[in-house]
């Protein structure tokens, strides 16, 4: 069998469950990102949301200032299709699931043209709204009543052509689209389909996993046919007739004989009993089998199990408390809760949830408790009680009482050594920060280190992560004057820190330079009087993080004595020239500085022209 999880979300369970009270409710998530040019943020993109089984647009949207892009309260677990566009350039996504942040390229498009007619073996004459569409996207047209049909807004690549008709076989044909190109098939007949129906499923099971509350259905997929399944589900305690309140879920064109249904409540098929039955359906003829017959499955779990036994003991003064106990049968238990109080017998706070270990009968883990009080001496209260995965809580455990020293009025840790970097005058780069280590006080600890990181010009603050070694990589990539420091901390005892170091002090500039564009590309072989567009790619920032501008320059003695283009922007544009006469040229390109247009990049290197 091939194996593909789909997961039906609580919504659809509680639709499939509660199909009496005629209503339904589905979680719903969203679907948003960014658009980008190369590598730079586009705004004014038409984004649409499309349903890629009916190819209809759901909503449409456009880009923000930073090429922001959200569609809110869409339904959960279902793909979805996203199209872009704006002037010539476009995108499609396919295959996209809610609350996926998605970072997406517009490429420069081209277009399909076909043309459909139908065989002289079919009394059908009409050749209007025969479908045409890309496999495996969402991008479709529709043939006018000559059968001819455009494809609008194709990124560049291969691609496979499938012309759709009601009682027609499907064909497919294989394209490439070129930017700025419109790409013609050859003429594509439809014939007639003669195949019959496709067969029923066979061999349907219903199983069910108490533990984990989840329904496998699975059934032997349909041969010598392409096939979806449609799975009815009914409840027969609510209706009499077995066709009222069944429920049917169309799955996508996919081979599918494995079917999961999930809740995250555990219960949703509990004491429930539950028909299922399943049909083929032929995707490429639309063609339907009849039903399985229903299979009845009665969705029961074993008594609660019975409380668990826990206990807690003290590990070491550092008021780490440790969680041990013997859980029977542990397999039930979905974790443990560990309720500690701080010199008050009364008030109790749930410090931890634990989750069980369900593969051992042994749980092992620890908590921490950090007093909010000045006492030298600590009195703890605690108690534990578990939660089966059904819900069920155990009773609490009898309360047990200890006495701590306060860790924080007893210790302290040394402040470690002034960090030791770069010269004091250094370029913006990434520079490894090292400095003396620590001994913690507290038993069994590990002493972890930071860097405090100061720009005078701003007051700014900055705090790297907790390592465990005292030597830390830092990036520093503005300029500035910064004052650095380290500190270190207890591992177990995270709120015991040390002062702050002695200061360090380095002064970070930054190189304002352009760097040398790529070589231009274009027509490299032109007849005199003709007109060629160049455009030099992937052209990078100024060393300051500013865009650039583009201009080109056009010798025929290289390199002297350029003809230089004015400055275009954005860069990404073509330039076009109009050659007047024969020989060898060079074609160079050459960047600036937007902000300061005094910073000028190297000419790139050339790109031979030969003009005849």
């Amino acid at each position: 069998m091939r194996n593909l999880n789909l997961v039906l979300l609580t919504g659809m369970i509680n639709l499939f469950l509660n199909c009496s009270i005629g209503g339904s409710s589905e979680s719903t998530g969203k679907i948003y990102g960014t658009v980008n040019y190369q590598n730079v943020r586009v705004s004014g993109v038409k984004v649409n949301l499309i349903d890629p089984q009916s190819k209809d647009t759901l909503d449409s949207v456009y880009t923000d200032t930073t090429g922001y892009f959200s569609f809110e309260a869409v339904t959960d677990n279902k793909y979805y299709s996203l199209q872009g566009l704006k002037d010539t350039l476009c995108f499609v996504k396919n295959n996209i699931l809610p609350d996926t942040n998605l970072t997406i390229q517009l490429e420069r498009t081209g277009t399909i043209h076909c043309s459909v007619r139908l065989a002289y073996d079919s009394d059908d004459t009409t050749l209007e709204e025969i479908k045409v569409f890309i496999s495996g996207t969402s991008l479709i047209g529709s043939t006018d009543k000559n059968g001819e049909a455009n494809i609008f807004y194709v990124p560049p690549g291969e691609y496979e052509i499938v012309i759709s008709k009601d009682f027609y076989i499907q064909e497919r044909v294989k394209v490439t689209v070129l930017p700025n190109r419109t790409t013609a098939t050859e003429a594509i007949t439809l014939h007639i389909n003669p195949k019959a129906d496709p067969l029923p499923p066979k061999n349907m099971n219903v199983a069910y996993d108490t533990l984990s509350g989840i329904v496998t259905v699975t059934w032997d997929s349909v041969s010598g046919h392409i096939c979806q399944y449609s799975l009815h589900i009914n409840d027969p305690s609510k209706f009499n007739d077995v066709e009222d309140g069944e429920i049917s879920t169309l799955y996508e064109p996919r081979f599918i004989d494995t079917l999961f249904l999930e809740s995250s409540d555990k219960t949703s098929f509990l004491n429930r009993t539950l028909k299922f039955r399943i049909k083929s359906v032929d995707i490429e003829t639309g063609f339907k089998s009849s039903f399985t017959p229903f299979v009845t499955s009665v969705f029961q779990h074993p008594s609660t199990p019975p409380d668990p036994l826990c206990s807690l003991s003290i590990v070491d003064s550092c008021m780490i408390v440790g969680v041990h106990g013997s859980i029977l049968p542990a397999e039930w238990i979905d974790s443990v809760f560990v309720y500690c109080s701080i010199n008050d017998q009364d008030s109790f706070v749930m410090h931890v949830a634990i989750a069980a270990k369900k593969l051992n009968s042994i749980i092992n883990d620890t908590i921490r408790i950090f007093p909010n009080v000045t006492d030298s001496l600590i009195s703890v209260f605690y108690y534990t009680k578990a939660k089966s995965c059904f819900g069920d809580f155990s009773s609490p455990s009898e309360i047990q009482k200890t006495s701590l020293k306060n860790p924080y009025l007893f210790y302290s840790i040394p402040k470690p050594s002034r960090p030791e970097g770069p010269p004091e005058n250094a370029m913006a780069a990434s520079y490894n920060f090292s400095f003396s280590s620590v001994i913690s006080p507290v038993k069994n600890d590990i002493v972890e280190y930071r860097l405090r990181l100061i720009n005078t010009a701003t007051d700014s603050i900055y705090f790297t992560a907790w390592y465990s070694v005292p030597s830390i990589d830092l990036l520093v990539d503005k300029e500035g004057i910064y004052l650095i420091q380290s500190q270190a901390r207890s591992r177990l005892l995270p709120d015991l820190q040390s002062e702050y170091s002695d200061t360090l002090s380095i002064t970070v500039y930054i190189n304002h330079t352009a760097g040398k564009p790529p070589v231009p590309q274009g027509n490299t072989f032109v007849n005199v009087s003709n007109i060629g567009s160049y455009i030099s790619r992937n052209i990078s920032e100024c060393s300051l993080g500013h865009t650039v501008s583009i201009r080109y320059a056009v010798s025929y003695q290289n390199p002297i004595s350029p003809d230089t283009t004015n400055w275009i922007y954005p860069p990404d544009r073509e330039t076009t020239i109009v050659w007047a006469s024969a020989g060898t040229a060079y074609i160079r390109a050459q960047t600036r500085c937007i902000t300061d247009t005094t910073i000028l990049s190297p000419w790139s290197d050339a790109l031979v022209v030969t003009v005849k």
